[in-house]
């Protein structure tokens, strides 16, 4: 699944998440891509969402971790 981020950004942006079955859980990764216009952006902007997609992964499994569990039928 390819989504497209739909804010005001120098370029355009997509996030790719992916959640794979495996060893009584779940492996969840996402791919961010990024098509900026100009070389300044592509690297000014960089540091920004190193940090924003550091964390994001991680509290997204605390949050699922914490959720009741759904029933599959």
């Amino acid at each position: 699944m390819r989504l497209s981020v739909e804010m005001k950004v120098p370029g355009r942006a997509w996030l790719e998440p992916a959640v794979e079955p495996g060893g009584g859980g779940a492996r969840i990764q996402q791919r961010a891509a990024f098509d900026p216009l100009g070389l300044a952006c592509r690297y000014g902007i960089f540091p920004l969402h190193a940090l924003i997609f550091r964390r994001m992964l991680p509290s997204i499994a605390r949050a699922a971790a914490a959720a009741p569990e759904v029933a599959h039928g």
